[in-house]
């Protein structure tokens, strides 16, 4: 019986060529890349994450170096048409406020320009696009660090480890890195989980005592001693 190969990342058949990694079958180098970024990005916790955020966010801007101009994860939203075809597309840079500006006017340029192309979504496309780049402007007072800028920042971590020629270990189905991790410190440390033998094969080696089948009868009480009160009288 032929058994055909599946991707581990998109689960397509593999007829011919793929990748093979890790004794893991790849359709492509796109999904051995994919596999391999989300292994990485499991190895990088929330908190590092989080720190990362921090830091990045009192820097200068990464796009233009302006400072004094917080750090964000900025978005922008672009509608391209062609004839009977309408792509959406969305694009996140981290960068400071102008620089977020700017990137949602060109955006907002390139959907008026080449958005009314697409026959018939253009003429809803490019007027949701456009609310969404003026939404995207609009002044944010939040002072807590946003998840979506967390995770980019966890991707650029992942992106590091990568680029450094770090291959994270293909994990079994169902673990995860913590998992992994976890399951390699208690093999470098067996005494952490075991528990004392001696107390275990002391238990084992006692014999247990058998379940009497027979209870002892519970005992009469003694009939009181009369004799000792009363004398026996002679017999005539």
């Amino acid at each position: 019986m032929i058994r055909l190969n599946q991707c581990y990342t998109c689960g397509a058949l593999i007829l011919f060529g793929g990748i093979s990694r890790d004794g893991v079958r790849y359709c492509g180098k796109r999904c051995c890349e994919e596999a391999e970024l989300d292994r990485a990005l499991d190895m990088v916790p929330v908190a590092v994450a989080e720190s990362e955020a921090m830091r990045i966010r009192s820097d200068p801007c990464p796009v233009c170096g302006r400072e004094g101009s917080r750090v964000e994860l900025r978005a922008s939203y672009r509608a391209t048409g062609f004839l009977l075809h309408t792509s959406l597309s969305e694009k996140h840079v981290i960068c400071c406020t102008l620089c977020g500006l700017k990137a949602n006017l060109r955006a907002i340029a390139h959907s008026l320009l080449f958005g009314w192309w697409g026959f018939p979504f253009g003429i809803i496309a490019v007027p949701m696009q456009v609310l969404r780049n003026l939404f995207a402007m609009l002044p944010s007072f939040r002072r807590r660090i946003s998840w979506r800028f967390m995770e980019a920042v966890r991707m650029d971590i992942a992106a590091g480890i990568l680029a450094q020629g770090e291959h994270p270990p293909v994990l079994p189905e169902g673990t995860s890195a913590t998992d992994g991790r976890a399951q390699g410190s208690s093999a470098s440390n067996p005494q952490a989980g075991e528990q004392p033998r001696g107390d275990a094969q002391e238990g084992e080696s006692r014999p247990r005592e058998a379940p009497s089948s027979s209870r002892e009868a519970p005992r009469s009480p003694r009939p009181p001693d009369h004799g000792a009160r009363h004398q026996k009288t002679p017999s005539r």
